[in-house]
């Protein structure tokens, strides 16, 4: 429970620092692009508690209705660990 909860204030925090920048009526293209740039880390910290949600539930595969559901939701999913790969491969610094 504790993990859950570090991982909502996590999530928390992030949407705090969308929040800030998200309803300004004439931002500057800086404050423009750092409003997107939050919005990609709020949306990957939402999306991990959702993933993170869904692998606590796979321990109940028992249950057909909620494997189905989990197995539908299993593409989106997949994108969203891809897209989080390809953003942490294109940060890495490259070999000189």
């Amino acid at each position: 429970m504790d993990r859950l909860r570090q991982r909502l204030s996590v999530a928390g925090q992030a949407a705090a620092t969308l929040r800030g920048l998200a309803v300004r009526t004439a931002p500057s293209k800086i404050e423009r692009d750092a409003a997107i740039q939050r919005f990609e880390y709020t949306f990957e910290a939402e999306q991990a508690l959702a993933m993170a949600d869904d692998r606590n539930l796979t321990a109940h595969t028992y249950n057909e209705s909620l494997a189905q559901a989990i197995f539908k939701r299993l593409p989106g999913q997949l994108a969203t660990f891809e897209a989080w790969l390809e953003a942490m491969h294109t940060r890495l610094p490259t070999k000189a």
